[in-house]
């Protein structure tokens, strides 16, 4: 019976079967099992009377409806206000909002049950009413009664009893589960049937979370298994062995002595090269601990490999960076490098292509190249800022070769990924001798001034600043104008000092003449959208304010503060909320400067988007997974052992 399609049950044909795969997802009869309810409500042994009725007390009462009186209020808000006489004469009045459709069936002289908040005064007011279900009278049994999603087309009460009859089908062997037996009772869950007995008729708020928490656990481990790609498995490359004698030539290159998590990253890398399975290595690193430094490591490691290198960034500023930095470290070397970017010439490209290049920087100008016939390693900086579809067209162009990504903090999606093993990860947490962490505050809307001051103060003691500004449309007109109008209120309030305005409308060269004119020293502020959240490197830059900040997401807020605090002198990043109590997400900030840490808010907040398909934030389907009271779930699945080419559906 459970496997049987939902138009088997009695009373459900296609129509609301239509409706319950379409809301829900719903297609077997199974599948009404892992409908979570919205709420539990304790059964009431019987209806109160009037005289029973106790301020601030939660009531269910049946009265006749005396009146019934639908309002249609501004912005689309409609009430539907109501007077029950209870069997003692007595009578209640209370107000139903956006349920127009309650007026049709509440005809005066008809019998009605609600259930709320009693509220004493002149007359008696039920406060926060909800209309139950006919099958919602008094219950002489214990436990809590699941309040299930209201669907148009589906009334509550059919729902529970489709879901009763499911619930009579359902044996321990007839679940099957995804969840590791030891992990179970590591974690001291219920069984997945007794879960799903629990969810549907828990005896108490403890019993229904602990159901909730086991069936998270089921969703995170059949994502786990699914995302242990046998693809990967299966896929060979061209093993590049860095050898004593090579390893020495790179290193004499260096223009400095690397850090030990350095070093660390470079022998995992090493490593990862020397085997036929493609490398995909995650170097996690805050601003200056040293990713840009491990990629050319392992770039020129595959180019004297006899393989080719490219090195890939999301914007122009930051491939240029690169650029610069690898012409410096193989001056005087015989390999060939190019830089191509959105206007590059169609020579360098074909001969990018045709292998003829030893190393090519680029930005997204790379995925309109041919492929690549002697790629050996791709290495992505700031991976988040490529989608999925762009980091799949690199594969084909490269031959599935090894890749090597870098990021300060990872989306949710690529986070999953590599807490659950699908990337190797190194971890760079050594800052340069000296570097001091950036100062946080977050201040209210209100407080705009303090902004400001600390934003002069930052200036008089030769400092430079940076603010930014939120889109307030879509598109880069909405930066454009975010930016411009921002810098004509700052250049009012900073009089005397030089500003210039900085958004990706202004065009590739007029942005590099902007940022060279800060970095020595021509201008004091820049005023830019959220294009300076890669690729700028401002060591003088010690005052950063964000305004309106909510409107930027974790990772972004902490990329962007990774732009200050570059150089030796003590820097402050200052978020502007846009209400006059910050949220808490913000105050996080204050507090914590890892970006690991930031990532792993992250996660929880969005969750990991669908890891298997487009989308890089959410939870695809996701019913029971809490967020942040579930991370220790997270956490239990990452240590867990699985087949690591199962796959569920």
């Amino acid at each position: 019976m459970l496997d049987e399609p939902l138009t088997q049950l009695p009373g459900l044909g296609q129509k609301r079967a239509a409706i319950l795969g379409e809301r829900l997802g719903l297609k077997r009869v199974r599948d009404l099992l892992e409908v979570a309810p919205r709420s539990y409500v304790a059964p009431t042994r019987r209806f109160a009377l009037g005289g029973e009725l106790r301020d601030g007390a939660v009531h269910a009462i049946e009265g006749r409806v005396v009146q019934c009186a639908p309002r249609r209020g501004g912005r689309g808000v409609h009430r539907t206000e109501l007077l029950l006489e209870l069997p003692d004469g007595v009578r209640v009045c209370t107000t139903l909002f956006n349920q127009p459709w309650i007026a049709r069936s509440a005809a005066p002289g008809t019998s009605m049950r609600l259930s709320g908040t009693a509220v004493a005064g002149r007359f008696w007011k039920l406060d926060k009413a909800r209309v139950l279900d006919a099958d919602d009278g008094p219950e002489q049994r214990a436990g809590l009664r699941p309040r299930y999603p209201q669907l148009a087309g589906v009334p509550r009460r059919a729902l529970r009893r489709w879901i009763g009859v499911a619930l009579e089908e359902i044996a321990d062997e007839a679940v099957p589960s995804a969840v590791p037996p030891q992990l179970e009772a590591e974690l001291g869950l219920p069984s997945r049937a007794a879960a799903l007995r629990a969810l549907h008729a828990p005896g108490d708020e403890g019993e229904a979370e602990r159901a909730r928490r086991r069936l998270a656990l089921e969703e995170l481990c059949r994502l786990r298994r699914r995302i242990t790609l046998p693809a990967r498995e299966a896929q060979t490359v061209e093993a590049l062995r860095i050898d004593a004698a090579l390893e020495a030539r790179i290193r004499a290159r260096m223009p400095f002595r690397p850090t030990a998590d350095q070093d660390h990253a470079m022998a995992a890398v090493r490593a990862d090269l020397a085997r036929t399975r493609p490398m995909a290595r995650l170097l996690i690193g805050d601003v200056g601990t040293g990713k840009t430094a491990v990629a050319l490591y392992a770039l020129l490691g595959a180019i004297g490999c006899g393989r080719q290198g490219l090195l890939l960034a999301p914007t122009e500023a930051l491939a240029r960076q690169h650029f610069e930095t690898a012409q410096a470290w193989l001056r005087g070397s015989r390999v060939k490098c190019a830089l191509l970017l959105g206007g590059g010439a169609r020579g360098e490209r074909r001969a990018a292509s045709r292998g003829e290049l030893d190393l090519v920087v680029g930005t997204h100008a790379l995925l309109s190249c041919a492929p690549f016939r002697r790629a050996g390693l791709l290495a992505i900086d700031e991976q988040h800022r490529f989608g999925t579809r762009q980091k799949s067209r690199l594969h084909e162009l490269t031959g599935g070769a090894h890749v090597l990504s870098m990021s300060a903090t990872p989306i949710p999606r690529t986070w999953i990924h590599a807490l659950w093993g699908n990337l190797e990860v190194s971890w760079l947490t050594t800052r340069p001798p000296g570097r001091q962490p950036v100062e946080t505050q977050v201040l209210a809307h209100g407080e705009r001034e303090q902004a400001l001051a600390a934003l002069r103060d930052a200036l008089a003691r030769e400092g430079r600043g940076l603010w930014i500004c939120p889109r307030v449309r879509r598109g880069e007109e909405g930066a454009a104008a975010a930016v411009e109008s921002a810098r004509e209120r700052l250049a009012e309030a900073l009089p005397g000092r030089r500003l210039a305005a900085l958004h990706g409308g202004a065009g590739a060269e007029r942005i590099a003449e902007v940022v060279r004119a800060f970095r020595e020293g021509e201008l004091d502020l820049l005023v830019a959208s959220s294009l300076i959240e890669v690729g700028m490197d401002f060591p003088a830059a010690t005052c950063l304010v964000i305004e309106d900040a909510d409107r930027f997401g974790l990772v972004q807020l902490h990329q962007m503060r990774g732009r200050i605090g570059r150089g030796q002198r003590e820097a402050r990043a200052i978020l502007l909320s846009k209400s006059d109590e910050p949220a808490e997400r913000l105050r996080f900030l204050e507090q914590e400067r890892e970006g690991r840490n930031v990532a792993a808010r992250d996660l929880v907040e969005r969750g990991p988007g669908e890891v298997l398909g487009l989308r890089q934030h959410g939870w695809k389907r996701g019913r029971f997974f809490g967020g942040r009271k579930d991370l220790d779930l997270l956490e239990a699945v990452s240590r867990a052992t699985f087949p690591s080419a199962a796959t569920l559906s």
